[in-house]
């Protein structure tokens, strides 16, 4: 996770002027405050970290670490994962994309979250976020009924099969929830395939 002073690798070397030392730039969704300094090919920002990390009694969750980006804490160490800080002024037609991608989840498995994904991950950081915990989040649903399924022949399957499904109905619920708020979402027990 970002700390004071981190350097990070930037992936969109086009979205940044040339070398030039600035207070603020920004890359494709995001907005970096900090120097940049060149090396070889692949251009580095200092990324000066606004906020104290979370206390390590926090609970599990999104905590902003620098501006304009917020990283998830599990409790215990950041996991590495960053989205843009939620806009409670995302524009409705991000908001209604978002919460439709969790719904996409309930009715078509992964292949709604997947095609919102590959169609609209450029336009919004908003929606790309929901769209992929969303997807990670079907892809894991998946899993989950294919260990139920191999589970059913010692009896335990028949129990995890009926949690997994009361939880794919749930959690997408709660997601399109957190959506409609302008919040972001991660589901709790989703396996992360694609970030």
């Amino acid at each position: 996770m970002l700390r004071p002073l981190d350097t990070v690798v930037v992936a969109e070397p086009r979205a940044i002027g040339r070398g030039i030392p600035a207070r603020c730039h920004r890359v494709g969704p995001i907005r970096w405050c900090g120097q940049i300094r060149h090396e070889a090919d692949r251009r580095l920002i200092t990324v000066t970290n606004t906020q104290p990390p979370p206390p390590a009694s926090a609970p599990p969750g999104w905590y902003p670490t620098s501006p304009g980006i917020q990283g998830y804490w599990d409790g215990v160490k950041w996991t590495g994962d960053v989205a843009p800080l939620p806009s409670r002024t995302a524009a409705g037609d991000d908001k209604n994309m978002a919460i439709l991608v969790h719904i996409f989840g309930l009715f078509t498995s992964f292949l709604g979250p997947l095609v919102v994904y590959l169609v609209k991950r450029d336009d919004s950081p908003f929606i790309a976020h929901h769209s992929v915990e969303a997807l990670n989040f079907q892809i894991s649903l998946m899993i989950f009924y294919l260990g139920s399924f191999v589970l059913m022949f010692v009896l335990i399957g028949f129990l995890t099969f009926l949690a997994t499904l009361v939880i794919s109905v749930v959690f997408p619920i709660v997601g399109a929830v957190a959506a409609s708020r302008g919040d972001s979402f991660r589901y709790p027990i989703s396996i992360r395939f694609v970030s």
